[in-house]
């Protein structure tokens, strides 16, 4: 069945030949170009590429979708990875830390129905928060501070990042001791028009996914709370609205696994 793609590539790289050429080959080589770092629902590999303008490259495709979502996605919607260049190119305008965005494809039938999509950008060699900043065993209180920090200003940039989780906030070490963060997986989000921020029960509740010891988010909560400005209630509220979530996680994880070993 023959099938058309659309390639995007961001505007300030579409000079470099040497990477349009690589682009246009991922789609039909994607299994043997670099090296698999990840593979579950989506696959990412880390792709070298010395002689183009981003030396290293990470290109993720995004899991095959059953027809009712690839209808969706093909002609009331954007693909994941549209959102997720078009969102990273945005986060980037607005002096928010992402990945370089380099470009996305979707392969589609002559129907317009989208069979497959990937992400390009640049790679970053860091390491998650959950290093860190998810359980008692290896808290860092001056990272709490910085990434505190640094969610204040993604929010007040009109930003929230639905799967804010502990792998999908990467961090390192500056010189000076400080931490720098780094958003990734930016498929799923909310960008305000310019000027506008989330409410504060919208920001509350886009902490609550980054980490499961109370200590860790109350840290987080108490330095996000003075760098707004807010009541000081509000660090509770941030714990409580954490502790909720990881519990009703932790009850769905229990159904799927009985209802698993039911069928097995």
């Amino acid at each position: 069945m023959s099938t058309r793609l659309k390639i995007v590539i961001n505007p300030a790289l579409r000079a470099d030949e040497a990477l349009a050429s690589l682009i246009a080959r991922i789609p039909d080589h994607f299994e043997e170009m670099g090296q698999e770092v990840f593979r579950k629902r989506n696959v990412v590999r880390r792709l070298p590429f010395p002689a183009a303008s981003v030396p290293v490259m990470a290109v993720k495709r995004y899991k095959k979708l059953g027809w009712l979502r690839a209808v969706f996605y093909s002609f009331m919607g954007r693909s994941k990875a549209e959102r997720a260049y078009c969102y990273a190119l945005e986060m980037t305008r607005r002096g928010v830390a992402t990945p370089l965005p380099v470009a996305y494809i979707e392969r589609r039938r002559c129907s317009g129905l989208i069979t497959e999509s990937y992400f390009i950008s640049a790679w970053q060699d860091l390491r998650p928060i959950k290093e860190g900043l998810h359980d008692d065993s290896d808290y860092r209180p001056a990272m709490a501070l910085d990434f505190a920090h640094f969610m204040a200003n993604v929010h007040r940039q009109g930003i929230l990042h639905h799967d804010l989780n502990s792998v999908n906030a990467l961090w390192s070490q500056d010189a000076d001791g400080h931490y720098s963060f780094s958003l990734i997986d930016n498929n799923r989000m909310a960008i305000l028009p310019p000027g506008k921020e989330p409410t504060t029960r919208q920001c509350i509740e886009n902490l609550s996914k980054f980490a499961v010891s109370e200590k860790v988010v109350r840290g987080v909560a108490e330095a996000y709370v003075a760098e707004r400005g807010w009541p000081q209630e509000r660090v509770n509220d941030i714990v409580n609205s954490t502790l909720d979530f990881n519990l009703r996680r932790n009850k769905r994880r229990q159904v799927k696994a009985r209802l698993k070993k039911l069928w097995s």
